[in-house]
């Protein structure tokens, strides 16, 4: 697999995480039944090195944090460079 079509993988994977976060935090809506907001926040660490705890302010957090991880890699994508 090319370097862009992972990091493609990855950024879609970034973006889908903090939907489902903001999708259970504002419905308790889960993206599948395997899927809890454990496995979102773990994914969301495995992103961002943090350790985000179960409460509106973690969940908050961890949106928050990967929306900045995702504008990163739209700037660095505008600038021509590679992920």
């Amino acid at each position: 697999m090319s370097s862009v079509a992972y990091d493609t993988i990855e950024s879609y994977r970034i973006i889908a995480t903090k939907s489902a976060i903001r999708l259970w935090m504002n419905a308790k809506i889960r993206p599948s039944r395997h899927v809890g907001i454990n496995d979102l926040l773990r994914i969301a660490s495995e992103y961002t090195g943090e350790i985000y705890p179960i409460s509106k302010a973690g969940y908050q957090k961890a949106i928050d944090d990967l929306e900045e991880m995702i504008e990163g890699r739209e700037r660095i994508i505008e600038d021509g460079q590679q992920l």
